[in-house]
């Protein structure tokens, strides 16, 4: 089940660093902006429609109530003391800031894309060395800190945006929870050979009503969403795993290994033979 997150603020900004595995850590979205950068462990990341694989290094903005999870590939029974820092700030702040001081069109672009989150590639060490300036700060020092994240996120240029779509969740809103339960039965059985019908039964409606709400709801349709959730974590296998490619097809959830490398090829541009062989040169 997807989780609307109450974040208790002390004031307008909040930093926190994640353990995991963390009760806290689940598919969740909340009213706040939150700047999530990796600083250990690999796995699989879920923003809006966005399923993919990340690593450390990786700094993604999440805007309010786009839905997001980062889940760690660990091994059971190892803790990661300190796998990620999370900076949430409110929209209230923001609109704060902006009413009292010029901004231009770079910031107002960076938050609208935030809907969609926003993955920062490139050199992105100032950044980060603002976030761990931050955290150590209080009072106008890190606001002080705040103002130049948000600026210097703006100019950083080198970025993509990550869900094709803003999957923004209605807080209490009805189609709001049954679509967070549909998306956490898929992202939790998605190695099983799961079909539009059964899960449509699983949740007692039709085939054509289930089929057009998850359309609706996500902006894909299901079969796309689940092989780009089985493919992420085929990354995560060819990179961590002498499985052969036939095994691991059939570990994420495809039972056709050429079908498997069909999808691979049509989401990475490569294939899963020659993704493995440039991830180990």
């Amino acid at each position: 089940m997807i989780y609307r997150e109450i974040i208790d603020l002390d004031d307008d900004l909040f930093f926190r660093a994640h353990g995991a595995p963390d009760q806290i850590i689940r598919w969740h979205y909340h009213p706040q902006y939150e700047l999530h950068y990796i600083r250990d462990t690999n796995g699989i990341v879920y923003i809006g429609d966005h399923v993919g694989k990340f690593e450390p290094g990786q700094l993604v903005l999440v805007g309010p109530n786009l839905p997001h999870n980062w889940v760690s590939s660990l091994p059971e029974g190892v803790y990661c003391r300190e796998r990620s820092w999370a900076l949430v700030f409110d929209p209230e702040l923001i609109n704060t800031i902006f009413a009292t001081f010029p901004c231009g069109d770079n910031q107002f672009k960076l938050l609208a894309q935030a809907n969609r989150g926003v993955q920062f590639l490139g050199n992105i060490t100032h950044i980060v060395a603002l976030m761990a300036e931050f955290q150590h700060q209080s009072g106008l020092n890190r606001v002080g800190t705040f103002l130049r994240l948000i600026y210097e996120m703006s100019e950083h240029h080198e970025r993509r945006l990550l869900s094709s779509n803003a999957v923004l969740m209605e807080p209490g809103n009805v189609n709001t929870q049954k679509i967070d339960s549909i998306i956490d039965y898929i992202n939790t059985h998605s190695e099983k050979q799961l079909t539009l019908d059964a899960i449509a039964e699983e949740f007692s409606i039709t085939s054509s009503s289930f089929s057009r709400f998850f359309k609706n709801k996500t902006g894909e349709n299901f079969i796309t969403y689940l092989n780009k959730l089985r493919v992420a974590k085929s990354c995560l296998l060819l990179q961590s795993t002498e499985l052969s490619i036939k095994e691991i097809a059939e570990q994420v959830g495809f039972s056709n290994p050429s079908y498997f490398t069909k999808i691979f090829s049509e989401q990475k541009s490569i294939t899963p033979k020659q993704f493995r062989k440039n991830w180990g040169d």
